[in-house]
């Protein structure tokens, strides 16, 4: 691996692997043609289950070390911009994110033994992360802290009633994690501190043809005082196999009763069809078609 990873990208490939072409949206995608190499972008069209339809457009503009990216949506809170800036001390990427009720900014440092990242999320949330990287071997923490909300509260004396302003105290959580990768295989397990959840996840390229992953995700159990069931551990398994070039078959399966099928044909080398249903044995059966047209 040229850098270590950043936690944020950890079990990435996973999660997109299990859940991505399981859409339950019609989707049309394409890439924006453009002359200039300073400028590039997308168009979408989608209509989700509920019927509702937005229109994205998002361009890029490109410089020598930094880019913007807009995200312009008919779905107002979707809409977006970004500000990236790479590289003004070797390693570093500096990002600026704006939308329509928030702003965040991070602060990232790779090499090839320790990646670092911070955020701070408009006041709400400062988070911070480091993760080591030695021949395959991850290991890490992250740890995030929630800036609440100042609480106004009425006193009432024997003579008036006044508001008082209360801070309250930083809540905060913990995710230590774990984990090995090479070029076909990539597994992490993860435990949170705070909310007691503990991950394992799996991803394997068997052979050209067949892929595999896994996740498994553990609640704490309810306390036996509420009388509410225990939370089993939620386990996802997904296969992918491809019979002939350019055409995959996707399923999962998980302990919750969730099945998904999709179907994936790259038409073209810059084009890629994809149809999916999604819970298919709970009688409330999700389907979805996504078309993307993506630049050469």
């Amino acid at each position: 691996m040229s850098c270590a990873p950043l936690f944020e990208d950890l079990g990435k490939d996973t999660r997109d692997f299990l859940y991505k072409d399981f859409t339950d949206q019609v989707k049309a995608e394409a890439h924006i043609p453009s002359q200039s190499p300073y400028l590039t972008g997308n168009v979408s069209l989608t209509r989700k289950e509920d019927g509702s339809v937005s229109c994205a457009l998002a361009p890029t503009f490109k410089f020598s070390t930094a880019k913007l990216d807009l995200n312009l949506s008919t779905a107002a809170p979707n809409a977006k911009a970004a500000v990236e800036v790479k590289d003004t001390l070797p390693g570093t990427t500096v990002q600026f994110e704006a939308t329509r009720d928030n702003l965040k900014s991070c602060l990232k440092f790779q090499n090839k033994f320790f990646s670092l990242s911070t955020s701070l999320d408009w006041m709400k949330t400062l988070g911070a992360a480091a993760v080591l990287a030695h021949q395959g071997f991850l290991g890490g923490a992250s740890m995030e802290y929630h800036l609440k909300n100042r609480a106004v509260v009425p006193v009432t004396s024997s003579t008036a009633t006044a508001a008082v302003i209360q801070e309250e105290p930083l809540v905060h959580d913990a995710i230590f994690f774990a984990g090995y990768t090479t070029p076909t295989f990539q597994s992490y397990a993860h435990f949170s501190k705070s909310s007691r959840v503990c991950g394992l996840s799996y991803l394997q390229r068997v052979t050209n043809k067949l892929t595999v992953g896994f996740e498994a995700l553990k609640h704490p159990n309810k306390p036996a005082e509420t009388g509410e069931a225990a939370n089993p551990a939620n386990i996802i398994v997904g296969v992918e196999y491809s019979p002939i070039p350019d055409v995959s078959l996707k399923t999962k399966v998980a302990t919750n009763g969730t099945v998904g099928c999709a179907y994936i044909h790259k038409l073209s080398p810059t084009a890629k069809f994809v149809a999916a249903v999604d819970d298919i044995t709970r009688g409330t059966q999700k389907f979805g078609f996504s078309l993307v047209l993506f630049d050469e």
